[in-house]
């Protein structure tokens, strides 16, 4: 059923947009109030929670028929991201490959990475299934998205250290000046989960990686000498662009996977 996800991803999107909504602001009063490591505590009871609900609400029933869980797959996949995140978090300190640990990082990223190909290529149910990957509208939308998510992020990985090093911001007038992005998504979200079943999803994707365009072009125009709205403004829409790329491309991706990939699916667009 083609139409399912449709229903389903303009709410899991907007469930999943809370965070970048409120996160920049709570984050900025936890970080000048408390501490740093605030930002990573407050996700325990967040999390304890959600595990509550649940175990009380999750449906019981066991599928027999479900494969079984491929932990070496997935233990592969994790150290391979955490070296590599690492590796790129902290390049920027160490002096990138003049330094062991960023030698030691990306030779352990290089070689979890090749093994957990292997891996994926050789065992009957991987943890990442390649059937994925035979399906057209998946393989073109990840794309996009990739392409997408490496512009977006990367600005937001700036921004904030502009912010505060070079203008002289707060951490929490960074967190404020930061929180209309999450805005704009979660507004895109509404109107993208509206119009989806009623306009082509492609001319939303085009319209909304448009819009992102024109904001990446204007912040191109930044000064330091400005004052917080052109960042605020600019934010707001790149963040109503994102939403707008987001729905409809993860729809078109979901549409035609069969029911029985979907959680692996959903776990790689979010990855």
């Amino acid at each position: 059923d083609s139409a399912e996800p449709r229903k389903e991803i303009p709410l899991f999107g907007m469930g999943a947009i809370l965070g970048p909504v409120f996160g920049p602001s709570l984050g900025g009063w936890l970080t000048d109030t408390m501490s740093w490591r605030w930002i990573f505590l407050i996700n325990l009871p967040i999390g304890a929670f959600a595990l509550f609900f649940f175990v009380m609400f999750l449906d019981k029933r066991r599928n027999e028929k479900a494969s079984a869980f491929d932990a070496t797959g997935f233990i592969l996949l994790s150290v391979f991201i955490l070296s590599s995140q690492l590796m790129l978090d902290r390049g920027q300190q160490l002096d990138w490959f003049d330094s062991t640990e960023i030698l030691i990082e990306a030779t352990i990223a290089g070689l979890f990475g090749f093994l957990a190909l292997v891996h994926m290529f050789t065992v009957p149910n991987p943890f990442i299934k390649l059937a994925i990957f035979a399906d057209r509208n998946f393989v073109i939308g990840l794309m996009v998205t990739i392409a997408h998510g490496m512009l977006i992020f990367a600005v937001l990985a700036l921004m904030a250290p502009m912010m505060q090093h070079l203008m002289g911001y707060s951490v929490m007038e960074t967190g404020n000046i930061a929180a209309p992005r999450g805005m704009g998504t979660f507004f895109a979200m509404f109107a993208a989960g509206a119009l989806v079943n009623r306009i082509d999803a492609r001319y939303l994707i085009m319209f909304g990686l448009a819009l992102a365009s024109f904001t990446l072009w204007l912040m191109a125009h930044f000064s330091l000498e400005m004052d917080s709205w052109p960042m605020i403004w600019t934010g707001f829409l790149q963040g109503f662009g994102g939403g707008l790329v987001f729905v409809p491309s993860t729809t078109l991706m979901m549409a035609t996977i069969p029911p029985q990939l979907r959680n692996e699916t959903s776990a790689l667009i979010s990855l």
